[in-house]
């Protein structure tokens, strides 16, 4: 399993107390599914495109909160539930005896890491707009 870890968030976190304590938690799962949304597109481009099954198995799901972790997962969908079953995924990405392995998450992850500092800030920004914008929508009714 991958995993990328977000800096910052406490700053956010703390903005968020003394603005919009009631708002902060949904604003920061948007952000950081937003986070994920991105690694999602990157990895789509980067997938190997034999049948486009495997594009189309790559999804960002939020997980529930537990303990005050807020979660995202970039996930490829298979098995017998999946629309797209891509159980193949793994082949690609590490090999095999027959096969060369030809990755593409961990690239995708590479290049989006770079420039999270500033991918964090436009989600923020993107969504906490979205937000003011819905609650002023709602206050002018």
């Amino acid at each position: 399993m991958i995993e990328i870890e977000v800096r910052g968030l406490e700053q956010m976190e703390h903005v968020f107390e003394e603005i919009a304590p009631k708002h902060a938690i949904n604003i920061m799962r948007a952000t950081v599914h937003g986070i994920a949304g991105e690694i999602r597109k990157e990895a789509k481009a980067k997938a190997p495109r034999a049948d486009g099954t495997l594009s189309k198995a790559i999804k960002a799901k939020r997980r529930r909160m537990s303990f005050d972790w807020i979660q995202s997962d970039v996930i490829v969908e298979h098995g017998a539930a999946a629309r797209n079953d891509a159980f193949y995924w793994r082949f690609h990405e590490y090999g095999t005896v027959n096969l060369p392995e030809r990755p593409f998450f961990m690239p995708s992850l590479r290049a989006i890491e770079a420039g999270l500092p500033d991918m964090l800030r436009d989600q923020f920004v993107k969504k906490f707009t979205a937000a003011l914008e819905r609650q002023r929508r709602r206050l002018s009714r």
